[in-house]
């Protein structure tokens, strides 16, 4: 480079000199110089920038599920600049549906999206119905739904009535992330799933319906009081004005065979003010038997993104501080060897025990509350960190 300035000089100083003088010459050469010196930093820079730019695209798929990597961190911070790489990740269509599990090319689109909406990106909106209509695994259109929160909120509202109408295992998800946004611009939308030929969904409807306050919710769950198959599931919806009406269902129930279950119900009657209600070493004895016997992995929790649903590793970590590295996709003598760690601090006393910080303890005031990743833009806590 240095040799091509130095000729480009030359020929500058032979084809100028003549015409304006030696001491022209000079001043000519030395703003030749500074400028073809510059131009060449710049181009330098901006090759090193779209390198580092590629390598954080292809570094998106990297760590722990959540919409935050250090590429999304770095790509984020690169600004305007990025958007057209990131906008790039879409042009290929997305993976078939094969199981629920979320793997390394889901999360780079899903993260080029979290990035494209943080930038503030002018057609997120677009890219982002594109890819809810087209994605075809539940949890993608759910978290990009999360995503169109922050920029469309009765869009998204909308959206997540529609997916709740598929009956797919997103319909928990959907539903707390309904009763978070507690809007009730959702209230005419939802009143139509009422009849809707699913129970899940119509039981769903009634539950955010109620949230919301519109009586036609608890009208469907009264309904289902001499339905032995959801009498129990429309009590545990219900608020505390029905309490004489589901109270006979709960107390029944505290007998339930799943320990899951036992500790909802145990849950529902404290929040009716009933006396007795459960003591946190109770709850810690319920979570662990029912981690227990959970043979399914993505039923486990503690490594889940999508933490508004509260599953039996979750709760036991909330209670103890830290998750003493237990893995749900470990093998079954890992899972074993923490679980029975667990099992020897409650027999051990486990109101003594502390982290290994020192700052958490296990007592009665931690009660475990529907929880999200926290929120990075200051918007509050709705399932993962884009809102």
């Amino acid at each position: 480079m240095v040799i091509r300035i130095r000729s480009n000089l030359v020929l500058l100083i032979s084809l100028v000199g003549p015409i304006i003088g030696p001491t022209a010459v000079t001043l000519t050469l030395l703003v030749s110089l500074t400028d073809l010196i510059h131009a060449q930093d710049n181009n330098q820079q901006e090759d090193r920038r779209k390198e580092e730019i590629s390598r954080r695209i292809a570094e998106l798929g990297q760590g722990q599920p959540g919409d935050n990597n250090q590429a999304t961190t770095a790509l984020i911070g690169m600004g305007a600049e990025a958007i057209p790489y990131l906008l790039k990740v879409f042009e290929s269509n997305p993976q078939l549906f094969r199981d629920q599990t979320l793997l390394s090319d889901h999360w780079v689109r899903l993260r080029a999206a979290h990035c494209l909406s943080r930038l503030n990106y002018t057609s997120i909106v677009n890219v982002l119905m594109r890819e809810i209509e087209r994605d075809p695994h539940p949890t993608m259109r759910h978290i990009y739904v999360i995503y169109l929160t922050r920029h469309d909120l009765e869009k998204s509202i909308l959206v997540l009535v529609e997916n709740l109408k598929r009956a797919e295992f997103t319909i928990p998800d959907i539903t707390i992330t309904l009763k978070n946004i507690n809007n009730p611009l959702a209230i005419p939308m939802l009143k139509p799933l009422l009849k809707a030929d699913q129970s899940p969904v119509r039981l769903a409807a009634a539950e955010i319906l109620v949230l919301l306050g519109d009586a036609s919710g608890a009208e469907i769950l009264l309904s289902q009081r001499e339905n032995p198959d959801l009498q129990l599931t429309a009590a545990l919806f219900l608020p505390l004005e029905y309490k004489d009406e589901i109270l006979p269902i709960l107390k029944r129930s505290l007998t339930h065979a799943d320990p899951q279950v036992r500790l909802k119900v145990a849950e529902k009657l404290t929040d009716l003010g009933e006396p007795g209600g459960m003591q946190p070493k109770d709850k810690f004895s319920l979570l662990l038997e029912a981690l227990e016997r959970e043979s399914n992995a993505w039923q486990r929790g503690s490594d889940l993104f999508l933490n508004e649903i509260p599953l039996p590793a979750d709760g036991i970590i909330e209670m103890i501080g830290h998750p003493d590295g237990y893995d749900p996709h470990g093998t079954a003598e890992l899972r074993r060897t923490t679980i029975q760690r667990w099992r020897e601090r409650e027999l051990n006393g486990w109101r003594d025990y502390k982290t290994t910080t020192g700052s958490h303890r296990l007592s009665e005031g931690n009660h475990w509350r529907h929880r999200s990743l926290p929120s990075s833009d200051g918007h509050g806590q709705l399932l993962l960190l884009d809102w």
